[in-house]
């Protein structure tokens, strides 16, 4: 019941956040937008692989991740300073 009451929050949280609620007026963006790719043993295949997908918080702790899976799966990552709510993407 309590992982029920959970979800439905989190549900009405979601459906309740739009692009124009987030972000009244124009954004700050950053000078310089980034994407960050790093494949670690990209020539093998003999493990499963990770694809860690984010920002600069998931590409900072990527180090910690793929040390803790080492012999258990190969990591990769995918990181960008963009952000889904940008309007200016969508225009």
């Amino acid at each position: 019941m309590r992982g029920t009451s959970l979800l439905i929050l989190l549900t009405r949280a979601i459906i309740g956040v739009s692009p124009e609620n987030l972000t009244e007026g124009k954004p700050i963006l950053e000078r310089i937008e980034w994407t960050d790719i790093w494949v670690t043993n990209a020539d093998r295949d003999d493990l499963p692989r990770v694809l860690i997908v984010g920002d600069s918080i998931a590409r900072g702790y990527f180090n910690v991740v793929e040390s803790e899976l080492q012999d258990k799966a190969y990591c990769a990552r995918f990181a960008t300073s963009m952000f889904l709510t940008n309007l200016s993407l969508t225009r």
